[in-house]
């Protein structure tokens, strides 16, 4: 048995082929609508309380049905939804756009933001954090993740603290792209849009990263 599997094993490298596992990765550029009943592939969630986010049949965030919710309850802790890994090799940045809707009064004891990482264990903050002024409204976010670019990356919406000081938040229309380094990469769009309600921004500013 040993000395056929090494003449299988021999056979495969003198024809050239790879017998070694390769893991399935997110190709650049990827969107995202929810549209099926049940999270897509290389999507997950992780909570220190219990599972928070689920598939839900609306359109709070601005787009159409389906959309990724998650939904408060007692308890402190951190909960995210996750996307990767992301192949980012030759990547210097990566530029993320996601429509969302936030159910709460306010986000005392507790942060909604989003975060990287290059493995999915160990995470960092992006810039993007949820305003108040975005509170109740629809918007579209356009921000740049900087951090654990370069090989594999991971993405995370992020709810710390105290969950029951929301109601829910709401994610969809995801759309991710990569920089080199000699891109321009959008970080922000200055302009009021039909998603926007909370925003007065005018008149059009863009800010890009070279």
């Amino acid at each position: 048995m040993k000395k056929n599997l090494l003449f299988f094993v021999c056979l495969l490298a003198a024809i050239g082929i790879n017998y070694t596992t390769t893991f399935a990765q997110i190709t650049l550029p990827y969107q995202q609508k929810f549209n099926l009943q049940n999270f897509p592939p290389f999507w997950t969630q992780t909570s220190t309380i219990s599972p928070r986010w689920s598939i839900s049949q609306t359109s709070n965030a601005g787009g159409t049905p389906n959309e990724m919710m998650a939904s408060g309850t007692a308890g402190i802790g951190v909960s995210r939804l996750i996307v990767g890994p992301i192949n980012t090799t030759g990547l210097t940045s990566l530029n993320l756009q996601f429509g969302q809707k936030f159910f709460g009064d306010d986000t005392t004891n507790f942060n909604l933001r989003v975060q990287s990482s290059l493995d999915g264990a160990t995470w960092t903050n992006e810039g993007f954090a949820l305003d108040e002024n975005k509170f109740n409204c629809a918007s579209t976010i356009n921000t740049t993740i900087v951090n654990n670019i370069g090989s594999t990356t991971y993405i995370a919406w992020i709810i710390a603290g105290n969950h029951s000081n929301f109601e829910s938040w709401f994610i969809d229309d995801i759309i991710i792209g990569g920089n080199t380094q000699n891109d321009a990469g959008v970080i922000s769009l200055g302009v009021k849009s039909p998603r926007d309600a909370c925003s007065s921004l005018f008149p059009p500013k863009v800010t890009v990263i070279n």
